[in-house]
């Protein structure tokens, strides 16, 4: 199920099966969270493709009862915010830095010139992590994604303990990514 959904994305790279993720692959785990993201639910929005949500409610109601008890807590663990909001904050950044990944991955790759590139990627994550309306932009896409596939909007008693609002924590975790993505990226 999950190999169909992936199969059918409009990614460029068309999978049919996820994508291991290697240290030495950056490419890799860059295409790896955009294809989840993208088959997270595909139910609103492209009818034609199969979910991962989808494809575990299938799994809780026609399994047997070990798989389906898996499934259900799988399906819990994806559509808790504590796993929602790192997803559309990392898939954010990798879109950014997929590019320049790429380029620093090919083998015939000139360091030179690699290395006066960085300077944009660079740029753009400062940019993420200070511009407000970029945050903004971000939080309303979260509250749409959130809405379209059904979940809470509410904080776990974890995070309440520490965050007012699901937006303070939402701000949070995107600022912490990005700026340690930022200051590796500086180092490459």
């Amino acid at each position: 199920m999950l190999a169909k959904a992936i199969e059918s994305t409009n990614n460029e790279t068309r999978r049919r099966y996820l994508v291991k993720l290697c240290e030495t692959h950056w490419v890799d785990k860059h295409t790896s969270i955009m294809v989840f993201k993208q088959v997270f639910l595909c139910t609103q929005k492209f009818p034609h493709l199969f979910g991962v949500i989808i494809g575990l409610d299938y799994l809780v109601e026609s399994g047997d009862s070990e798989t389906s008890g898996l499934a259900r807590s799988y399906r819990k663990a994806l559509t808790d915010i504590d796993f929602v909001i790192p997803l559309i904050v990392v898939n954010r950044v990798f879109c950014t830095t997929k590019p320049y990944a790429e380029q620093l991955q090919k083998p015939t790759c000139d360091l030179l010139k690699c290395y006066q590139s960085m300077e944009h990627p660079s740029t753009y994550l400062a940019e993420l992590i200070y511009d407000d309306n970029q945050v903004n932009e971000l939080y309303n896409k979260f509250t749409k994604f959130i809405e379209l596939n059904e979940i809470d909007n509410c904080l776990s008693r974890t995070a309440s303990r520490r965050y007012e609002s699901v937006k303070d924590y939402f701000i949070d975790v995107y600022r912490t990514f990005t700026q340690v993505k930022y200051v590796r990226w500086e180092t490459v």
